[in-house]
C-alpha cells in the first residue's frame, strides 16, 4: 500500500515537472480560453464566429501556422488529454458537454487550422 502511494506521488511529480515544458512551446486562443495553439500559431480574427445558446457554445475559429499537418496534429494529440479532452476520433475530441472538431488545411503559403467547438450530447 505505501509502495504504490509512493509511486502516484512520484508520478504526479513528473508530470508537473513536465507541464511547463509544454507549456513554453503553446500559447492560448483568445476566443476559446482553455485551447492550446502551438508556438507558431497565429489566430485569424476576422474567421471568428461566436454563439451563445441555451444548449452550449457554438465557437469557430483559424489559426495560421507554418507547420506541417503531422506536426499539428500529434501537437494536439499529445496536448489536450491532459486537459481532459478525449479522442472520439481522429481530430475530434469530446470534454464533458462540448465536441471540439479540429480541420487542417494545407494551402500553398500556409496551414490553416481550423477550430470548430460545439455542444455534445452522448448519443447524437
Amino acid at each position: 500500500m505505501y509502495m504504490s502511494k509512493r509511486i502516484i506521488i512520484i508520478l504526479g511529480v513528473l508530470l508537473l515537472a513536465s507541464l511547463p515544458a509544454v507549456a513554453a512551446q503553446t500559447g492560448y486562443s483568445s476566443i476559446i480560453d482553455d485551447l492550446p495553439l502551438m508556438k507558431e500559431m497565429t489566430e485569424k480574427p476576422d474567421d471568428t464566429v461566436v454563439f451563445d445558446k441555451p444548449a452550449g457554445r457554438i465557437i469557430e475559429i483559424t489559426a495560421e501556422t507554418s507547420a506541417a499537418m503531422p506536426e499539428i496534429r500529434k501537437f494536439y494529440d499529445d496536448t489536450l488529454p491532459p486537459l481532459g479532452w478525449k479522442m472520439s476520433a481522429p481530430l475530434k475530441f469530446i470534454r464533458d458537454n462540448e465536441m471540439l472538431k479540429i480541420r487542417i488545411e494545407q494551402t500553398e503559403e500556409t496551414t490553416l487550422v481550423h477550430f470548430t467547438l460545439t455542444p455534445h450530447s452522448e448519443g447524437k
